[in-house]
C-alpha cells in the first residue's frame, strides 16, 4: 500500500485491488461507489438461492403466505415452471419457490397429492444446487381440523431429514379453542415438527418473524442471507446476519494491520469496509428506497466514519489513547472494522423498520455525520480493554 501526495498537496490512499492488478484510491468517492457497485455485483452473480417448497390443501392459504413473508402479489408475478405433476416453478430475485396444487376431498386426490410431494423432493435431493432446502406446509385454521393427509405428509417429509414446518394460516377465521385445538393436534401427531401461525388481518397482531427466524437458521451461510434479502420483516433475524457478515469481515482487517499502520493512515482500512457495507446494504434490501440506497450514500458514510475513526472516536479504545502517535494493529483494526458495520447495519434497520411503517425520511439524513459518528463512538466505548 502507498500514500503518495497529489499535485495540489492532498494525500490519496490507495489499495490494490489483487482481481483486477490495479490500484483503488479509497478516499475517492468515485472509486469507492466502482468498489461498491463490483462487490454488489459478484454477489448477484454468485448467490444461491434458496428453494422453497410451500405445500397445502387446495384452499390453505398457501399464496397468502407467500405475500406475507415476501411482500405483496408475489405469488401472483410471473409463470410458473412445471417440475412435475401438480407442483410448479417461480424464480425470484431471492428465492425460487415450488408450489403444489393442493388436494382436494377424497382419498384418489389425497394418494396423488402425497406422491407428488414426496416425489419431486427425491427427484430434487440428487440435485445440489436444485435440493429443496425448505418446506412450509400450510392448514388452514378455518378448517377447523388436521386431516390424517397433512399428518401423514408432514412426518414423511421429516422423516427425509428436510427442514419442514407447519404454518397455521387464516387465524382470524378460527375461534382460540379451535386453534388450540389445532395445535395440540400438531404437537401429538407430528412430534418434533415446529409451527406457526399467520393471519393477513392485521388486527390480529400475528408476525412472519418467527417463521422467517426459523427459516434463516435452517438454511446454509450464503443462501441464508440470500433469503434473508428477500424477506418482509424479519428484523430480528436480518440483525443478526448483519453481525455475522460483519464478523466476517474483522478477522481480514486485522490481517491489514498486521503490520502497523500510521494511525493518520486509518482510511486505508475502508477498501475492507466497502465490501462489508455492500453485503450490509444487500441483506437490508428496501423496496421502494433501493435507488436510494446506492454507492453515493455508502460513500459519504465511509467518508464520515473514516474520519471518525482517524480521530476522536480512537481515543475511546482503551490501550490506544492519543490518536496522533498510535498505530493500529491487529486488534485496533477489528475494532474500528466492527464499530464502522455496527453502525451500518444499525442504520439500515432504522431505515428499514421506518419504511415498513411508512415513516421512512430521506435516507441521507439517515447517513448525518453525527448519527454516525455517535453510532460509532457507541460501539467503540463498549469495548472491553485487551493487550496489544
Amino acid at each position: 500500500m502507498t500514500n503518495p501526495s497529489t499535485a495540489n498537496g492532498s494525500a490519496h490512499l490507495l489499495h490494490h485491488n489483487p482481481r483486477k492488478n490495479t490500484m483503488i484510491d479509497v478516499t475517492s468517492n468515485e472509486a469507492l461507489n466502482k468498489e461498491y457497485e463490483r462487490q454488489r455485483s459478484e454477489q448477484r452473480e454468485n448467490q444461491q438461492k434458496p428453494n422453497i417448497l410451500v405445500a397445502g390443501g387446495t384452499g390453505s392459504g398457501k399464496s397468502s403466505l407467500v405475500n406475507l413473508v415476501f411482500g405483496d402479489d408475489t405469488a401472483e408475478v410471473g409463470a410458473g415452471q412445471p417440475v412435475t405433476r401438480g407442483i410448479d416453478r417461480f424464480e425470484h430475485d431471492s428465492f425460487v419457490l415450488f408450489d403444489s396444487e393442493g388436494y382436494e376431498s377424497g382419498e384418489e386426490s389425497q394418494a396423488s397429492y402425497r406422491r407428488n410431494i414426496l416425489g419431486v423432493l427425491e427427484d430434487h435431493r440428487r440435485h445440489g444446487r436444485d435440493a429443496i432446502h425448505l418446506i412450509w406446509y400450510c392448514i388452514s385454521l378455518a378448517g377447523h381440523r388436521v386431516l390424517n393427509i397433512d399428518i401423514e405428509t408432514v412426518n414423511a417429509i421429516k422423516a427425509k431429514k428436510i427442514p419442514v414446518c407447519v404454518v397455521l394460516t387464516q387465524a382470524d377465521n378460527a375461534s382460540e379453542e379451535e386453534s388450540e385445538a389445532m395445535r395440540e393436534a400438531i404437537l401429538r401427531e407430528c412430534v418434533g415438527v415446529p409451527f406457526f401461525e399467520t393471519s393477513t388481518d392485521p388486527i390480529v397482531g400475528l408476525s412472519t418473524d418467527p417463521l422467517i427466524e426459523w427459516s434463516a437458521k435452517n438454511l446454509d451461510e450464503g443462501i441464508r442471507s440470500v433469503f434473508l434479502s428477500g424477506v418482509r420483516g424479519g428484523i430480528p433475524a436480518k440483525q443478526s446476519e448483519g453481525v455475522r457478515i460483519i464478523l466476517t469481515h474483522t478477522v481480514p482487517a486485522a490481517g491489514i494491520a498486521a503490520s502497523p499502520i500510521p494511525m493518520s493512515d486509518a482510511p486505508l482500512l475502508v477498501a475492507n469496509q466497502v465490501a462489508m457495507i455492500g453485503r450490509l446494504i444487500h441483506l437490508w434490501e428496501i423496496k421502494g428506497a433501493k435507488a436510494a440506497l446506492q454507492s453515493a450514500v455508502v460513500g459519504q458514510a465511509l467518508s464520515i466514519a473514516g474520519r471518525s475513526l482517524a480521530g476522536n472516536a480512537l481515543k475511546l479504545i482503551p490501550g490506544v489513547g492519543s490518536a496522533g502517535g498510535a498505530v493500529i494493529n491487529a486488534t485496533v483494526a477489528s475494532t474500528l472494522t466492527g464499530a464502522v458495520g455496527y453502525a451500518v447495519n444499525d442504520i439500515c434497520a432504522r431505515i428499514y423498520s421506518d419504511t415498513l411503517n411508512g415513516t421512512l425520511k430521506e435516507i441521507a439524513s439517515y447517513f448525518d455525520a453525527g448519527v454516525v459518528s455517535e453510532l460509532v463512538k457507541g460501539y467503540l466505548s463498549t469495548k472491553e480493554p485487551e493487550n496489544a
